[in-house]
């Protein structure tokens, strides 16, 4: 975060209850989004990417450090593989962060778009708390020069309990956690 010259405002940091995992979700601009939460959150963390990511001695090397879990998006029986993954995580004490987006689909806005609600999967099977997060600024990371100043805010929402959507589907789930982190980039715009 220094060495890219980040400054992170953080806001509801009151919203994160001590001992609790949750499943985090948020809007994905940048590859260093799952970098800038964990940093911020201070609580025990993992990640979920596509398999597509950890194709470099890097990215196998963040991994393998914290214990990132790949997601092949295209080979349904390994994709269940990894959400089970996922869940016993979760179990284990650890958060999980994943983008439903899928991927970094565009740097024009900052509003979560193209949502993939198998993302979801991961909440209701778990059933733990779903942790709403906003990024606003992180869209600019890529084309602003490395050591230029960048600031982000990030945005640690209400969580919503499992008995709050364990009733909805998973595109029902999807619209209510996008309508809260859109919001946020809409009040800023």
């Amino acid at each position: 975060m220094k060495f890219c010259n980040i400054h992170v405002d953080l806001y509801g940091k009151e919203n994160l209850k001590k001992g609790e995992t949750y499943v985090i979700y948020g809007n994905h601009k940048s590859m260093l989004d799952p970098v800038i939460i964990y940093n911020e959150l201070h609580i025990k963390c993992t990640a979920i990417g596509k398999s597509e990511l950890f194709n470099n001695k890097i990215m196998i090397l963040i991994k393998d450090t914290f214990g990132a879990i790949s997601l092949n998006r295209n080979n349904t029986r390994e994709a269940v593989k990894s959400i089970n993954l996922g869940i016993e995580t979760l179990k284990d004490g650890l958060s999980v962060i994943i983008f439903p987006e899928g991927g970094i689909l565009t740097r024009d806005e900052e509003k979560m778009s193209g949502l993939r609600a198998g993302a979801y999967k991961l909440a209701i099977k778990s059933e733990r708390s779903i942790l709403p997060i906003t990024l606003v600024g992180t869209s600019h990371i890529a084309t602003t020069k490395l050591f230029k100043r960048k600031h982000i805010k990030l945005y640690i929402h209400k969580p919503i309990t499992y008995e709050e959507f364990k009733d909805m589907n998973t595109n029902q789930i999807g619209m209510m956690v996008e309508d809260i982190i859109n919001g946020d980039i809409s009040e800023q715009a």
